[in-house]
């Protein structure tokens, strides 16, 4: 579904609703997807991403209006929202992703192997985990990665690749025993 962006003049509000109302079918189910993957949380993942929508309403005038652009501005909005949320609170290690499947078998697809990684991953580092989150799920470039996250390019590609060490190693990644001190 295409935006309709009026064009060089900046349109005011009523075109703002407009805009809003075809971004939003179009992504916020995704924008929700991601802000759980991001979060941790699936009950915050919602509120995320519909206070990124009313943070582009309030900015509308001072946007660049391609969609875009404008994606760009919601998915930045997600990953900085989704970061504040993670700050000081451990995330659930049985969290399974949002349209995630997994197989009922043992082996490399079972549910046990996917909530082992998806357990490791929310114990990475901020930067690694969104980087992670942003090329595995979101499919972006690591341009668009730098973009989103407020880094460069090679800076997303070093989250990836420190985060890709971390869960190969496994061991490397504090688990919540290891913060407890007997």
């Amino acid at each position: 579904m295409a935006v309709r962006v009026v064009g060089r003049h900046r349109p005011g509000r009523a075109n703002a609703d407009e805009a809003l109302a075809s971004l939003y079918a179009a992504h916020f189910r995704a924008l929700v997807r991601l802000a759980a993957l991001l979060a941790g949380d699936t009950d915050v993942a919602e509120e995320i991403a519909g206070s990124a929508f009313a943070d582009m309403y309030r900015a509308w005038t001072s946007l660049r209006l391609d969609e875009q652009s404008l994606l760009a501005f919601l998915r930045r909005r997600v990953v900085a929202r989704a970061r504040s949320s993670r700050r000081g609170r451990h995330l659930p290690p049985s969290m399974t992703p949002p349209g995630a499947a997994v197989s009922s078998a043992g082996g490399p697809g079972s549910a046990t192997t996917a909530a082992t990684l998806l357990a490791s991953i929310y114990l990475l580092p901020g930067r690694e985990l969104e980087a992670l989150v942003l090329a595995c799920y979101a499919g972006m470039t690591v341009t668009e990665i730098g973009s989103v996250t407020g880094t460069t390019a090679s800076a997303a590609t070093r989250s990836i690749q420190r985060g890709l060490a971390a869960l190969a190693q496994g061991a490397s990644i504090p688990g919540p025993a290891d913060d407890q001190s007997s």
